[in-house]
């Protein structure tokens, strides 16, 4: 890439100076493009009882679709740097809009696994163009909690699947939730179009310390190898647990709650309790690192998730434990995720990189293998053991991450003061 090519790239990026106008469209965004993509999670245990699936092929149509993001994103997040990003949030969700109408008609498995892909393609937009977006408009303390609002509205969306889902299918049987999320997909384009339009596309004139160019740094070994995969392993395997760990609370904990004694609509509420603590955490995510610094932050957040997560796997059926596990485990786990989406624009920033895109393209790869691969073993070894056995899982990989993320925070931060 010569200088005219980054200079391009770098006009196609909003402007920093478009402030919180731009972050609240990039969460709107995120809140239908999650709520949109947890809907079908939300509804698992009314597809096996309406439709008379398997876990196992439940298992199969969620890693599936994690299967799809992982193949997608990447690809879309390297376009994204050539491309206008407001039109690919809008072309995002308007793919989705068009799976929810097909989910509407779906009573196979087949035709599930076809909804499915359609639905999964259309959410692979979100991730690698809204959060490079945030990554590229904010610096320094507004990262973090830039960063932790947009990630907060994504909670938000999937609060509202849950909580919706289970009355609207009640009610209005099972066309009613997708018909329902159809209509707020189609507002949300018509917003996004309208809104977009309102920022100019031009130049950023950036201080010298904040420009970024493109450096060809020399690389040898070990690290040459991880820069031509695009991550160093850190963000590959914290990414797969923070994904796998999400894939398996969202897809399956309403049916552990479910299978514990709780009705639908009480398993959905409660799993909506979790998403709302993730909510929090996420919004004070930008607060809770400039209070501990990111480097403890990061790995507390992922040992309190792991701690919290071995209550919840043996007493489902008690709802306080319940409530309280899912609770702290939320909040904990939200943060895990913001603070690996800013360490990583941190780590960008340091070795001058203009390829936000993709790096993220591939971060949300590695995260999506690890609920496509999560999410087709715990549905095989629900199906095979106990579904309890997927919580604890997650909570040892959890914990072995706590040990990851040490190191990491450790070693990086020794070499940035070398250097």
């Amino acid at each position: 890439m010569d200088r005219s090519d980054t200079s391009r790239d770098r006009a196609r990026q909003p402007s920093p100076s478009t402030g919180i106008g731009l972050l609240y469209i990039i969460s709107l965004n995120h809140f239908v493009n999650d709520g949109s993509a947890n809907l079908v999670s939300s509804l698992l245990p009314a597809m096996i009882l309406a439709f008379g699936f398997t876990k196992f092929e439940v298992g199969v149509l969620v890693a599936v679709g994690y299967l799809v993001n992982m193949i997608f994103q990447p690809i879309i997040g390297r376009y994204s740097e050539r491309s206008d990003a407001g039109k690919l949030l809008e072309l995002g969700i308007s793919i989705i809009a068009t799976s929810m109408v097909m989910f509407a008609f779906s009573d196979t498995f087949v035709d599930m696994l076809i909804s499915i892909f359609v639905l999964k393609f259309g959410s692979s937009f979100y991730h690698p163009v809204g959060v490079s977006l945030v990554s590229h408009s904010y610096t320094g303390k507004k990262l973090d909690s830039s960063m932790g609002f947009q990630s907060a509205f994504g909670n938000l969306g999937i609060v509202l699947a849950f909580a919706l889902s289970a009355p609207a299918y009640l009610y209005l049987g099972w066309r009613g939730p997708f018909l329902i999320y159809f209509a707020l997909e189609v507002a949300t384009v018509a917003i996004t179009l309208l809104a977009i339009r309102r920022y100019r596309r031009s130049h950023v004139n950036r201080s010298a310390e904040n420009q970024v160019q493109e450096v060809k740094t020399p690389v040898t070994g070990k690290e040459g190898f991880l820069s031509r995969l695009g991550l160093p392993w850190f963000f590959i395997l914290v990414a797969f647990v923070s994904g796998g760990t999400f894939a398996v609370f969202t897809n399956f904990g309403n049916i552990l709650l479910f299978e514990s004694g709780f009705s639908l609509s009480n398993s959905n509420f409660i799993m909506a309790v979790w998403v709302i603590s993730g909510f929090v955490g996420a919004l004070a995510s930008g607060y809770l690192t400039n209070l501990l610094t990111r480097e403890r932050l990061m790995p507390l957040s992922f040992l309190v998730s792991s701690i919290v997560t071995f209550p919840f796997a043996f007493l489902p059926g008690n709802l306080f434990v319940a409530v309280a596990a899912l609770v702290i485990n939320g909040f904990a786990l939200a943060i895990t995720f913001t603070t690996v989406y800013s360490e990583l624009s941190y780590y960008l920033v340091g070795r001058n990189s203009t390829r936000k895109g993709s790096s993220y393209g591939l971060l949300f790869t590695a995260q999506t293998a690890g609920s496509s691969v999560m999410g087709l073993l715990g549905g095989y070894i629900a199906q095979l053991l106990e579904l309890r056995t997927d919580f604890l899982i997650a909570a040892v990989l959890l914990l072995a991450s706590t040990v990851v993320v040490g190191i990491w925070m450790k070693s990086s931060r020794k070499k940035k003061l070398i250097s």
